[in-house]
Parts: structure tokens; C-alpha cells; sequence
């Protein structure tokens, strides 16, 4: 019996000792890769070259995963000019590897999944030698992980000159902003970038990056809209002896605004609550739709509901009491809600009669990121007003993204410190509607995070106006100190 109990033991011993053997050699496996580098530089214009310099060290390893930085800037025989270099930086595997890679740019932006070659197109400022610093990731498709090797490429090219010649007349607010934007691309095109439709960051799909400065490009119903994106500090205006953030120039060139603060000018702004003139609900009117007959659709601009909570009548109320005396510098702006994508009514009437989905939702918060995207282009159900709200489309534009709350961004122009109040804003764009409810997109500025929430509940009222185009510029470079003055 001893005997007996005596080999179990000594089995047990024996099978714990190769327990922990075996982690022990499966934690080495996983953690063990090859940080092999082949360099290629291509140029294909002369002398412009560009370097990769591969940082590769045994002890960087993090969350058992190997990673390596790569750092991309001028070679230092570079012809100086004004001009960009653009390049194409790309890691591949060789000699059959089953490496995947996933990179981390100087900003915090990440391509956020992992894959078996990655193509990171990016520029530098060729006259100030800049330099990229990039974080590669590694890991393997095996759930051991064996020796990794890859290849690093890279191909520089000439970039067309960025000395663009501004569109708007001078003297303008439009022009003045323009060239502004150019000057500051060009003294640190690190955090700069203008006149590109691909910013540092990728709008809806990435949040704006912390040092990111950007004046992009995209297209609206009237041109080229010329807007603003992440930590700007240059884009405060004075209007009316209050402070506004621009927001974006309109293809016409007309001017949209954001209010930061309806007490003071913007040299001795706060913020915070003075960005709001109170806080209300979603609106709605009675009306039909083709595919449907007397149906509830919403409305914001004709509130049929409760008038004293509703948003559009304390704006109207607030515009007839503070701006209606400056019409003349205003434009009535077309405000779009959105596209209705689906329309149906629910037969049995079990719940809310019928329902519509809005475009909105698709495009700006798909789980799929990859295939989300913001437009200025207007469509589906719009309404005219020299008043209104910022639609989640320019939220994003200007940097945030739709997640959840362990994603938020701090460093963006729509940020309000001191928030005291309802912290959640209301943004003009639904994601869907049902009757009596619906799911509109918000900001909130304790967490500074998109989401959405019912149409019944309150939010903050943040108003938007549209300045028109060709309105000249009286003084300023649009910074706190300095603002815009029209």
C-alpha cells in the first residue's frame, strides 16, 4: 500500500515537473522571433533618396509579442526645396515566414489589425529633414510562434509642389485662413498637413492624433470644403461679441461655425458651458413618406412635440434674441439629417408602427471600420436654416470616432473644458427613428466620446451658424490671443 503511495506521489512530482518544463518552454517558443531586416531604398527621382533605419533589439518584446521600430527621413545628400517627399514603407515576410505586422505611427495611430504585409504610405517635408518613427508589431499565425523573418522596402518620390495657388479672393476670411494653413504646413509639416483628402489620421475610421494640426479636404454640395481637424489652435473668431471655432470653408466659401463661448470675445473666452444655450430634445413633425402614407416621420426644423423642450424653438428663440440683427452676414444654411437607407412598417403595429434607418449608422459607427466614411454631400431629408447643429459627419471630420467609452479623444478643437452640466451634446444626425423615439448620435464631453442615445432624453444645445462667403477678414490670425475678427 505504501508502495502504491509512494508512486503516486512520485507521479504527481513527475507530471508537475514536466508541467512547468513545458510552460516554460512554450513561453520561450511564444516569445521567440528573428528580427531580420533587409533594407531596400528605391528612389526613382535622382538623387532623392530616403533612409530606413531599422531599430531591432532582443529585449523588445511586449505582451509576449517582439516589435521593432523603423525610423524613415531624408538622406542627408537631398536636394533642398519646398516640396514633399512621399514614400511608400513596406514589411513583408520572406523565405516563407507566417509573421503578421501591425504598426504604430509617432501619433498613437495604428492600422489596427494585423497582417501579412503591410504598405504604410506617408511624406515628409524634404527642406526640413524630417523624421518618422514608426512601431512595427510581430507576431505569428501559429499559436506557437516560431522564427519570424521579413524585408523592409522603401520607395521615395517627388511629391507636386504644395505651393497651391489659393482659390478665395484676398482680403477674404476664406483667403486668410487659407494661407495661414500653408504657412503653418510649411514651418512643421509634422503636425500640418492641407489641401489632402488622406490626413495623418483616416476620418471615422481613426481619431485625430494628439500633435495632429490639419486643414483636409473633402468635397460638398457647392466645391472643395477646406476643414478642420484635431488639436487646431488658430481657428478662433470673433462674431458678434461672441467667440466661435470654425469649423470648415464651404465649397462656395462661406464660413461654419461653432460657438465656444456667448458671453465673452475669445481673448478672455472659457468655454465650458457658455458653449450652450441650454439643453432640449429632437424634434419632430407629422408628414408622409412615398413608400408609406401618414406616418410620423422627425423633423428638426418644425418641433410638433413639447415646444418648451424641443431643440429647434430654443434655437430659433436664441437666434431671434442674439443674431437675427446680423442676418445680412449670415447664409440660410441647407442642414443635412440624412439619407433614409431602410423603410418599413411593422404590419401587427406590435411596437412603434414603423421604422427608418438612416445612412448615418451604416457609414459612421459599421463595426467594420474599414468601410466607414463621413460626406458633406447632401441627400435624403434636409432642412433650411440660418441656425442649427454640428451633423456627426463634421464631428468626425474634425477628429473623433464613433466607439465605445475606453476610446475618447481629448486633443480636438470641439473639446470643452469645465463642462459643469449635462455633458452629453446633441449632434444633428440620427442613426434610426421608430414613431415616438429614435437613436441620435451625441458627444460626450466628460469622456469625450461619440455615441447614441434616445430622442427623449436632454441634451446640451450647441449652436452652429454658416457666416457667407466672401465676408472680409477686419484683423487677426485666428489664434486665442488673436482671433479672427469680421
Amino acid at each position: 500500500m505504501k508502495k502504491i503511495l509512494k508512486n503516486k506521489i512520485f507521479l504527481i512530482l513527475t507530471i508537475c515537473v514536466i508541467l512547468v518544463i513545458s510552460i516554460n518552454l512554450i513561453t520561450y517558443t511564444y516569445s521567440r522571433y528573428v528580427s531580420k531586416a533587409d533594407v531596400f531604398v528605391v528612389s526613382n527621382t535622382g538623387s532623392l533618396k530616403c533612409d530606413a533605419i531599422i531599430d531591432a533589439k532582443d529585449e523588445y518584446i511586449e505582451d509576449n509579442e517582439r516589435y521593432f521600430y523603423i525610423n524613415v527621413k531624408n538622406s542627408k545628400d537631398n536636394i533642398e526645396s519646398d516640396t514633399d517627399i512621399g514614400y511608400i514603407l513596406t514589411i513583408e515576410n520572406i523565405e516563407d515566414s507566417k509573421g503578421l505586422y501591425r504598426y504604430i505611427d509617432s501619433y498613437g495611430n495604428s492600422n489596427n489589425e494585423y497582417k501579412d504585409k503591410l504598405e504604410i504610405e506617408e511624406h515628409i517635408l524634404n527642406k526640413n529633414n524630417k523624421e518618422e518613427r514608426f512601431k512595427i508589431r510581430v507576431k505569428s499565425e501559429n499559436a506557437i510562434k516560431t522564427k519570424i523573418k521579413y524585408k523592409v522596402k522603401i520607395n521615395c518620390y517627388q511629391k507636386e509642389n504644395t505651393d497651391i495657388v489659393n482659390p478665395y479672393k484676398e482680403s477674404t476670411l476664406a483667403y486668410n485662413i487659407f494661407e495661414n494653413a500653408k504657412k503653418a504646413y510649411l514651418e512643421n509639416s509634422e503636425d500640418r498637413t492641407i489641401l489632402s483628402k488622406t490626413p495623418k489620421t483616416i476620418p471615422v475610421q481613426q481619431i485625430s492624433g494628439e500633435k495632429e494640426k490639419t486643414l483636409s479636404m473633402t468635397e460638398d454640395d457647392y466645391g472643395n470644403s477646406y476643414y478642420y481637424r484635431g488639436n487646431v489652435t488658430d481657428n478662433y473668431l470673433n462674431f458678434n461679441n461672441m467667440c466661435w471655432r470654425i469649423v470648415r470653408i464651404e465649397g462656395d466659401g462661406s464660413i461654419k461655425l461653432i460657438l465656444y463661448d456667448k458671453t465673452k470675445t475669445c481673448k478672455d473666452a472659457t468655454g465650458g458651458d457658455n458653449a450652450f444655450i441650454g439643453t432640449g430634445q429632437y424634434g419632430y413633425k407629422i408628414g408622409t413618406i412615398d413608400e408609406l402614407e401618414n406616418i410620423e416621420i422627425p423633423d428638426y426644423e418644425n418641433c410638433t412635440a413639447n415646444k418648451e423642450t424641443c431643440a429647434y424653438p430654443k434655437l430659433q428663440e436664441w437666434y431671434n434674441e442674439n443674431l437675427i440683427s446680423q442676418e445680412d452676414s449670415l447664409k440660410n444654411e441647407i442642414w443635412n439629417i440624412g439619407d433614409i437607407e431602410t423603410l418599413y412598417k411593422d404590419e401587427e403595429e406590435l411596437n412603434y408602427g414603423y421604422y427608418a434607418y438612416f445612412d448615418n449608422g451604416h457609414r459612421l459607427s459599421n463595426k467594420n471600420l474599414s468601410s466607414n466614411y463621413a460626406t458633406l454631400l447632401s441627400k435624403g431629408v434636409s432642412f433650411e436654416s440660418y441656425i442649427g447643429l454640428l451633423t456627426f459627419d463634421e464631428a468626425a471630420l474634425a477628429g473623433v470616432k464613433y466607439a465605445d467609452s475606453n476610446v475618447k479623444n481629448n486633443n480636438i478643437y470641439l473639446n470643452l473644458n469645465g463642462v459643469t452640466d449635462n455633458t452629453v451634446m446633441m449632434l444633428l444626425s440620427p442613426m434610426g427613428i421608430w414613431q415616438k423615439q429614435a437613436g441620435i448620435y451625441t458627444l460626450d464631453f466628460q469622456n469625450f466620446h461619440p455615441g447614441n442615445i434616445g430622442v427623449r432624453a436632454n441634451f446640451i444645445i450647441r449652436p452652429s451658424i454658416t457666416l457667407k462667403s466672401g465676408i472680409n477678414l477686419t484683423s487677426g490670425d485666428g489664434t486665442k490671443e488673436n482671433p479672427y475678427t469680421v
